[in-house]
């Protein structure tokens, strides 16, 4: 009786198998990133020479995404702070030290000029953020969902400051590894990136702040798991470290603060510069009652529909279109993420932050840009065709299934839209 004995490949174990499926995603979220890279700066220098640039000091010759705030933030990094106005731009000492900071030292290790300096830092950020952002929405997404949810961020009415010389970059990618850390119980790692991240941005403090309300639950728990008695020298230590790294959580801003008092004689003076003449246009104090009640809301809304210019070609529609898919995005985390402060409350404030700034402004000044790290919008959207898919067989699911491709394609065509016009200089409110 004759045998064959057939060689098999052993079948590999589950575990190989999740590495393998794992890095392939990790090396196609990288690599969107990267096209999206190239698709906007082949857009930037694509667009046709104009003479409508506007705004004090932006000259043409600047490359086409590094103008307006980028320019600014060149300045600080070669020349410093400055606290009053000058002929050539508003006071500086507005924006955050650790984007002019970083782009410094990479200029200097490089030895490249301020503006491709800028862009290799960006770009190592985004790269970053993107590996971040996978492990960060794993819990929430599928991993072709969250693909999707990053490609929402890389693509986006005021995703053009991912990809210029700003600080939306910085602000990303440490906003991630603070919730990576948050999420993985990093203990010494989560105050570290919250501290780093609070130094990034003034519109960072609502996510340090719920960082430091999270931290509080978990030594809360551990406290009641491990039996601490109020009072004892258990409970004193516990609670004496989650003080430390709460304040560690502000150290950042706290020291930026410091460094302004310092120099300038007033912790504080960047609040009356933001509303000196050069800075007021754009961020005018809003009536309380007319914000709280949405009559700027709905008066922004009866103006988008009288206006002589097309819907599109006004920076203050599109800025309304991303306003209100914020807000419904600040109730989805409200309503989604139950598991983590930062992501239920922490974007609900950071929206409600953008909103006070810039409620009042007659263009709503760059909202679509802020509402860029408003990560609940994308992930609301991939969640809307993730639920589609899984119940394409249904007519309800080929209902979210279209919608979702609609808010898709709908961000794919403002990115292209707002890029050129950031690019060409039309739009100076940025």
């Amino acid at each position: 009786m004759n045998t064959v004995r057939q060689n098999r490949e052993p079948e590999p174990n589950p575990e190989q198998k999740r590495q393998k499926h794992e890095r392939l995603f990790l090396i196609l979220f990288t690599g969107l990133t990267l096209i999206a890279v190239i698709c906007a700066h082949m857009l930037g220098w694509l667009a046709p020479e104009t003479t409508m640039l506007r705004g004090r000091g932006y000259l043409a010759n600047e490359p086409p995404l590094f103008r307006f705030d980028a320019r600014l933030y060149r300045d600080i990094a070669q020349h410093g702070y400055r606290a009053e106005a000058s002929p050539t731009g508003p006071p500086t000492v507005v924006f955050f030290p650790l984007f002019p900071l970083l782009l410094r030292v990479t200029a200097w290790v490089t030895q490249l000029d301020m503006a491709w300096a800028g862009f290799l830092l960006n770009t190592l950020l985004l790269c970053g953020s993107a590996l971040l952002f996978r492990r960060v929405v794993q819990a929430y997404l599928a991993p072709a969902a969250a693909l999707l949810a990053w490609g929402g961020v890389l693509f986006n009415a005021g995703s053009f400051c991912l990809y210029s010389c700003y600080s939306e970059p910085a602000m990303l990618f440490f906003l991630l590894l603070s919730l990576y850390a948050l999420q993985t119980n990093r203990e010494r790692l989560t105050p570290l990136a919250m501290g780093i991240l609070s130094s990034t941005r003034v519109t960072a403090f609502p996510f340090c702040l719920t960082g430091t309300m999270e931290l509080f639950k978990h030594h809360w728990h551990r406290s009641r798991r491990t039996g601490c008695q109020p009072f004892s020298r258990g409970w004193w230590r516990e609670w004496s470290v989650w003080l430390g790294k709460s304040l560690l959580c502000g150290a950042g801003l706290a020291g930026y603060l410091g460094w302004v008092w310092w120099h300038f004689s007033n912790p504080l003076i960047l609040i009356p510069r933001l509303q000196q003449t050069h800075w007021k246009a754009f961020h005018p104090t809003p009536e309380v009652w007319k914000a709280l009640s949405g009559w700027y809301l709905w008066k922004y809304i009866e103006s988008a529909f009288h206006r002589s210019t097309p819907f599109f070609d006004d920076i203050l529609s599109i800025n309304l279109l991303v306003l209100l898919a914020g807000l419904v995005a600040a109730g989805y985390a409200l309503w989604r993420f139950r598991d983590n402060m930062v992501w239920r409350f922490g974007f609900p404030a950071y929206f409600l932050l953008i909103y006070w700034a810039n409620i009042g402004s007659i263009y709503l000044v760059s909202v679509h840009r802020h509402m860029t790290l408003m990560l609940p919008i994308y992930v609301g959207i991939a969640h809307l065709w993730m639920r589609g898919w899984e119940m394409r067989s249904q007519w309800k699911g080929l209902l979210l299934l279209f919608l979702a491709s609609g808010l898709i394609a709908g961000e794919a065509a403002l990115f292209v839209h707002c890029l050129l016009r950031f690019s060409l200089g039309w739009w100076y409110f940025f």
